[in-house]
């Protein structure tokens, strides 16, 4: 290898490395609070599958297997939507210009899907149960069980409602109404096997376990009804709700001198954002840089009023 000119004698030139860009920074790595909220209920449904799986080996209650069968569909369903919610977290593309967000959205419906599935099953099982009575066996050591667990239910409950207050998204309104059905559960199968273990002999008692799996059914139906119709209606891009819609018309009437019409109004919302697209018409002759900055101060004054919010304005000419 040849010295460099003006190099010392016996040196050599060392051969020059392109410089590697620098790595751009991750993002961090930090759940959110849904996502927060979805893993605490892995482990919440795991625990009461564990319960449900000891009730159920000294007991033949049906109620205690339909919780068995509905607890380990739901964690699947909640494994699937935590990785969802990591992906929903990814910024928009140009393939996907408003994000990933109603991602929340298909898995609200995942949720309220498999729900279903596991019911009509138990449904026909408890109309079989009722044509043929089995009489209740280890109703003593599955109301322990139960008592456990109607109480870490009830805490779940009371969590994810103070998150569903403070955050619009349908998966975290799934898993509070999967709760409310869960404490239900626990509430009326605990009084059922209080009974079963009180009077093992009377005929009656026979009906009590597949007339409260007919009930629980019939409950879990209504939250999937509502689960559906909360996470179906963004889907359809459905326009933001009027509280939202008066703060924009507010901001409109504030900048009202400063454009000429208002064209049309287009809104849609995701589980994180409200999208604002404001078609607005200006005179011809009126300067660029004075619409520019009419659009910039509205966009602000939107943003301020609707934080979540958004804003694109679509300017269009007037001819005076």
């Amino acid at each position: 290898m040849n010295p460099q000119p003006g190099a010392a004698p016996g040196q050599t030139s060392a051969s020059a490395e392109p410089e590697r860009p620098a790595k751009p920074a991750r993002k961090s790595a930090a759940m959110d609070p849904k996502q927060k909220r979805v893993a605490v209920s892995l482990g919440t449904v795991g625990a009461a599958v564990v319960l449900s799986l000891m009730a159920s080996a000294g007991s033949n209650a049906l109620v205690i297997r339909l919780d068995v069968v509905g607890g380990l569909i739901e964690l699947v369903a909640l494994a699937i939507t935590w990785h969802a919610l990591s992906r929903a977290r990814r910024p928009a593309t140009e393939g996907f210009n408003y994000g990933y967000a109603k991602l929340e959205n298909i898995c609200g419906l995942l949720i309220a899907q498999v729900q279903f599935a596991y019911l009509l099953i138990f449904l026909w099982m408890a109309f079989q149960r009722l044509a043929s009575p089995v009489p209740p066996q280890g109703a003593g050591w599955g109301l322990l069980l139960y008592i456990y667990g109607a109480a870490v239910t009830g805490f779940m409950l009371a969590w994810s409602r103070r998150l569903m207050r403070t955050a619009n998204s349908p998966v975290v309104e799934a898993l509070y109404r999967g709760y409310q059905v869960k404490v239900a559960a626990n509430i009326t199968t605990g009084a059922l096997l209080a009974v079963a273990a009180l009077f093992p002999d009377v005929p009656a008692v026979h009906y009590l376990d597949p007339l409260n799996v007919i009930l629980l059914c019939a409950i879990r139906i209504r939250a999937i009804v509502l689960t559906i119709v909360a996470s179906g209606r963004d889907l359809l891009d459905a326009a933001v709700e009027e509280e939202s819609k008066i703060a924009i018309y507010a901001s409109l009437a504030h900048h009202f001198d400063e454009y000429e019409d208002l064209v049309r109004l287009e809104t849609r919302r995701t589980p994180q954002a409200v999208f604002v697209t404001l078609h607005l018409a200006f005179a011809e002759e009126r300067p660029l840089s004075e619409v520019l900055r009419t659009m910039e101060a509205l966009s602000a004054d939107i943003a301020q009023r609707v934080p979540t919010a958004q804003v694109q304005v679509v300017p269009h000419p007037v001819r005076s």
